[in-house]
């Protein structure tokens, strides 16, 4: 694989996404696909994001597959699509036992904060091993702070000395600074 070489920028926050300096590289992409041509949306998810797709039951539809997650693609404005007899949306004949099981519709909002809490992870753990700090206050909602935590190196677990469950997103410095300071400082 051929490394680019990144020239030195400043890193800026797009709501709670870095951008720049040593942050990943992020891309987002939007669909541009007459999405009532099923053949080439899902075309370009594979290319684009590289799912995985699977056709299914006597109708032929077609469903997305993103690690173990699976979707089904729709066509947009196709009110008769589903014969809900053979192919309820996300359903799968089972083997044994009575009726069908569903797959639980993916969220991949959630997806990409359990990614961003294994990064983040994985930065805690690179920069405690390094020994780049020796107290480290951790503020996140709860949910992430439990992504974060299930990561963690011992050496960096050993460092934390405040974990704060609340969502401080786009909130000031100053208000995040005055919080850090009200949970650390020892009841009166």
């Amino acid at each position: 694989m051929t490394m680019i070489e990144r020239r030195p920028t400043r890193q800026v926050r797009i709501g709670d996404v870095r951008v720049g300096g040593d942050a990943p590289v992020v891309v987002q992409s939007m669909c541009d696909t007459d999405t009532k041509d099923v053949e080439a949306t899902v075309a370009w998810y594979k290319r684009v994001l590289g799912m995985e797709s699977e056709i299914f039951g006597e109708y032929r539809h077609t469903a997305l597959k993103f690690g173990r997650q699976k979707f089904n693609v729709r066509p947009s404005g196709a009110a008769d699509w589903w014969s809900v007899k053979n192919d309820a949306p996300g359903a799968v004949k089972q083997s044994a036992g009575y009726g069908r099981s569903t797959y639980e519709e993916t969220d991949f909002h959630q997806l990409e904060e359990d990614r961003w809490a294994h990064a983040a992870a994985e930065e805690v753990n690179r920069r405690a091993l390094a020994n780049d700090f020796e107290a480290l206050a951790i503020v996140a909602p709860p949910k992430t702070l439990g992504e974060i935590r299930k990561k963690l190196h011992k050496e960096a677990e050993r460092r934390i000395v405040l974990t704060v469950n609340k969502e401080m997103t786009d909130r000031p410095i100053p208000d995040i600074e005055e919080l850090l300071v009200g949970e650390a400082a020892p009841p009166a």
